[in-house]
Parts: structure tokens; sequence; C-alpha cells
């Protein structure tokens, strides 16, 4: 156990190492916990803990190496929350995590996708794999879901990402995973999106444009037959 531990501890340092290589290595690490049945209540409630921690790493000096640390605690994170079909994490650590993550997304600042130097950041993709979790999650009341998908919603709308590297993807499933009684909040999302569209000058609407058709192309594979969001893609064009 002292062993296993010592393993964790180092895997948290390295977290966000620059060397793209060895940050795949860490998530590696992860996800072996998971699938191995390492995961006990002790180790997933120390992890927890820390990574919190690590996702404020540094957020208030915005485009920095420091992101890297932010970005990969969220896939750690999610490693937890798949993990918490034996109930590994309680309503209290849940509820908790929500909040951070909510903290999160009011704070960060760096949402590049890719970086010469660092490889993949990712942040908005890591956070959305997060999202999804938390939404598919059967413990989490509903007023505490809608809540985090407005704030969800509201950061997509401010978030300076491009998605060029599939963020659109993570997007999608992220919002699609959602109970059915905040599909009116997406819907309503998705309309207020075009109206703002509507304010923009040419090159910014030509850039939002983009990227709203990517995130409703994206959810019509989880959901084809949606005919509001069919219609509002049909106004992009």
């Amino acid at each position: 156990m002292d062993d296993l531990y010592k393993q964790i501890d180092l895997n948290l340092s390295n977290i966000g190492n620059p060397n793209e290589a060895s940050r795949e290595l860490t998530f590696e690490f992860w996800h072996e916990l998971r699938i191995s049945n390492l995961l006990t209540v002790e180790n997933t409630s120390y992890l927890l803990d820390r990574g919190l921690d690590l996702l404020m790493f540094n957020i208030e000096l915005g485009r920095d190496e420091a992101v890297l640390t932010r970005s990969y605690s969220l896939l750690m994170l999610d490693c937890l929350l798949q993990a918490n079909t034996d109930n590994l994490l309680t309503n209290q650590q849940l509820e908790r995590l929500v909040c951070k993550i909510r903290d999160y997304m009011d704070r960060e600042s760096d949402w590049r996708g890719f970086n010469l130097d660092y490889g993949y950041i990712h942040a908005l993709a890591h956070l959305s794999d997060c999202v999804y979790s938390l939404a598919k999650c059967e413990r989490l009341d509903i007023d505490i879901k809608q809540t985090l998908l407005g704030d969800y919603l509201k950061l997509l709308e401010h978030a300076n990402c491009e998605y060029l590297y599939q963020e659109d993807e993570r997007v999608a499933k992220a919002i699609a995973a959602f109970d059915l009684p905040c599909r009116p909040l997406v819907i309503k999302w998705l309309d207020s999106r075009l109206d703002a569209i509507s304010d923009f000058d040419r090159e910014e609407r030509s850039k939002h444009v983009f990227k709203y058709r990517l995130i409703l192309k994206a959810l019509l594979v989880y959901d084809c037959e949606n005919e509001v969001v069919k219609k509002i893609l049909l106004k992009l064009y």
C-alpha cells in the first residue's frame, strides 16, 4: 500500500510535465488504477483532495505552462468519476467536485488546444470529459446538474478556443449527456447564440458560425432526430 501511494505521489508531481509523452504516461497510470480496481475509498479521497488543489494551480497566471497541470488534473479527476460505480466518492465529495469545477470554469483563461512546445493542452476537451461524467452521475440532483450545465454553456460563449482539435466532439458529448429536464436550457442557449452572432462584425461572426456549426453537427451524432437542432443549424448557412 505504501508503494502505491508513492506511485500516486510521483504521478501527481508529474501531472503537468511539459513533455507530452511524460504526461501521457501519467494519464495511463490513472487509467490503470481505475481499470485494475486499485482505487479504494481512501486513495480516491486522497486523489480528489490533491486533484482539486492542482485544478487551480497558478490559475491567475493566464497563458502559462501551469495550464498543463490544471488540464491534466481534469483527466485524473475524470478517472475518479468513471470509477465511482462502487461509490468511492460520497455525495458530499461529488458536490464539492462540482463546485470546484464551476469555480475553475469561471477563472480559467487558457483554452489553447495545442502548443508547439507542449503538444496537446486540451483544457476544454478535458473539462468536457469531466462535465460529461458529472452529467451521467445518477447521484447528483437535477438542480445541481442544471447549474453545472448553465455555467458550462456560459463558458462556451466566452472561451477563446477555435475547436481545431476535435473539441466540438467532446463539447457535444458533454451537452448531450444531461438529463431530459436540462434540454430546454440547451435549446434556449443555442437560440441565444444565433442572436449574439448576428451582432458580431464579419470576422468574428465567421469564427463563431464555424464553431457553432461544429457543435450542432456533433450534437446530431447523439440525437440525429432532433428537429430543433436541425433547424438552428440550417439558420447558420
